[in-house]
């Protein structure tokens, strides 16, 4: 009876423990900013203190051979989507260019629909406005920085509120990660930790900047690796929170960053802060060509580490990964599946890698620079009137494949072979012209066949009204949907508002019945012109010189579910030098049903 009993136990026990190795594992994507390869001490840095972070990569699968997009928001998109960001309505970081199309289907959507409690903290950068928002792309809960870039009293919008917190941004959001990790639920949870560190501005703890200006740093390197190890303060102490807690073993994290490191030519500054050009060398240990932005390796190369307790063995990795490859990983380790109507991925799973496999990575993996270029384009953000007007030969591009990288843009159209030349100093067209024909081929049949054909890249957002209950919406001024006479389309407004007919259009879309306000957002000039505004029959015309500094309203209007389009445009301006607005940031719409 004893040995029946203890027969009993130990197949409960060992039931016990098949259901415990059963749970799927909580999911954890620490993204950092601007962080570039050099820019953490187990990376080569002898100059910053990151213990925590080398204490976590020293356990963890060190992905030397890992990539990103060249800037945040296209590299954000990929690991959403797990797709390339110029085939989800991402282009660039700012002028409506990041906005992730509504037709994109998400990681976060993935892995609510198969039972996971989804939330996501810091800096979004997929959208301003609802519908783009996280809670709208499969979040249940979201804090997201209302500005990307506040490293101290952020303004976080959460479930429609404003919250003020005065802390440190890095603090704050930590803080909120230990406690959703804190909530007792039978559910695994995936939290996507945007942290806005290390990117300008460079600010930390006096301290943290005193001690590295006391070695000998210039300021703003002295900030940088001062706001870099408040990061690595916080990121020890989720993951110690983590393993106190007994999560961290059931836990699969990926710690990565979005881009290469930002670095200005001498004479170097950062945000007014001086900066000493021979500092380039500690935070850059591979000489690694490039920066933040350019299509050459330091551009997109960064950190990269995965760890899930002991599964996977800790270790150096070489093969090449890119940040489109994470989605598919995380659908291989769950064994669970697309839906039948999503889009085609981009990435494809490292398992294998992380399993210490040896896996054929000669597939193609393409990059691409925000600054799209086409004949007579004036400045980074004027106004892409027709896609069609894009010329593959103007476009700043890059394929890798293998070992060999080609990149054309800039400087003219040059191939590399990355084993024998990580640096990228030795242009090999001549001697292998077949390889670069090669390669150039098929970077042109990709962006030809599958970016230009797709139905809405290099586009601007649409805008929506009456979504549910809200009551306010802002159509942004610097995404216009068509652009008349002589306007400056910039990162975060239009300006040059001056002559006849200057003016923009912007499309949106109701969702639901309602009595719309149009308030402008503006900053005016002095001139005596009229603004002339209109929307399906409606046309209102004002005096500017009677609205500078008054809340006026352009149009209260009512309007039933469909899409719009609204027409603002400068009319009988006797001036030809004086902007009769200097800066149009936008439309503030609020339901007043």
């Amino acid at each position: 009876m004893k040995f029946l009993l203890v027969v009993f136990w130990i197949l409960l026990l060992n039931c016990t423990i098949n259901k415990v190795n059963e749970q799927p594992p909580n999911i954890l994507i620490i993204l950092t900013d601007d962080q570039g390869y050099g820019d953490i001490s187990i990376n080569g840095n002898p100059e910053v203190d990151t213990p925590h972070m080398d204490a976590f990569a020293m356990n963890s699968v060190r992905l030397h051979d890992y990539h990103a997009q060249p800037v945040c928001a296209p590299s954000r998109a990929q690991l959403m989507t797990g797709r390339h960001a110029l085939t989800t309505g991402v282009w660039g970081v700012h002028g409506g260019r990041d906005y992730l199309n509504l037709d994109e289907f998400t990681i976060a959507q993935l892995l609510q629909g198969n039972g996971y409690e989804t939330y996501m903290l810091g800096k979004w950068h997929l959208g301003k406005e609802a519908p783009y928002l996280p809670e709208q792309r499969g979040f249940d809960e979201a804090w997201v920085q209302a500005n990307l870039y506040e490293h101290q009293n952020p303004i976080i919008k959460h479930k429609g509120n404003e919250l003020a917190p005065k802390a440190w941004t890095v603090d704050y959001l930590t803080d909120t990660a230990i406690n959703v990790f804190a909530r007792v639920s039978d559910s695994p949870k995936f939290m996507y930790l945007a942290y806005p560190q290390i990117h300008k501005p460079y600010i930390a703890p006096d301290s943290l900047i005193e001690k590295y200006i006391a070695q000998g740093h210039s300021d703003a390197v002295a900030s940088i690796y001062g706001i870099t190890e408040q990061l690595d303060q916080n990121i020890g102490r989720l993951l110690r929170v983590l393993e106190q807690s007994g999560k961290l073993e059931n836990t699969l994290i990926f710690f990565i960053g979005d881009n290469g490191p930002i670095w200005n030519n001498p004479p170097a500054s950062f945000d007014g802060l001086p900066a000493l050009p021979e500092e380039e060398a500690a935070r850059n240990p591979l000489n690694l060509a490039g920066v933040k932005g350019r299509l050459h390796e330091n551009g997109h190369r960064t950190i990269g580490f995965v760890k899930w307790g002991n599964m996977f063995e800790a270790r150096d990795e070489y093969q090449m990964v890119d940040i489109a490859d994470i989605f598919p990983t995380i659908m291989e380790v769950l064994d669970i599946l697309l839906p039948v109507e999503s889009k085609p991925l981009f990435g494809e799973s490292i398992l294998p890698i992380l399993n210490g496999e040896t896996q054929d990575r000669n597939r193609a993996y393409y990059y691409s620079n925000h600054e799209v270029l086409w004949e007579n384009r004036p400045y980074q953000y004027a106004f892409l009137e027709d896609k069609k007007n894009l010329l593959f030969d103007e476009q700043e591009l890059a394929i890798r494949k293998g070992k060999y990288k080609y990149i054309q843009g800039y400087f003219g159209k040059k191939l590399f072979n990355l084993e024998e030349d990580l640096q990228e100093t030795i242009d090999i067209s001549l001697d292998y012209p077949e390889i670069r024909m090669e390669l150039e081929s098929e970077l042109k049949e990709w962006w030809e066949e599958t970016v230009i054909n797709e139905s809405n890249s290099y586009d601007m957002p649409v805008f929506y009204l009456g979504i549910n209950s809200m009551d306010s919406t802002y159509i942004h001024g610097a995404a216009p949907y068509e652009v008349f006479g002589d306007i400056y389309t910039s990162s975060h407004n239009t300006q040059n508002w001056t002559n006849n007919g200057d003016g923009i259009a912007q499309k949106f879309i109701v969702q639901n019945f309602g009595i719309y306000e149009f308030i402008p957002d503006w900053e005016l000039g002095t001139s005596d012109a009229e603004l002339e505004v209109t929307l399906r029959n409606q046309r209102s015309s004002y005096l500017l010189s009677e609205m500078e500094g008054l809340n006026i309203p352009l149009l209260t209007v009512p309007l039933e579910p469909g899409e719009y389009q609204i027409e603002i445009r400068i009319r009988n301006s006797t001036s030809e030098s004086e902007a009769a607005i200097k800066a149009f940031n936008g439309i503030i719409v609020q339901n007043k049903d």
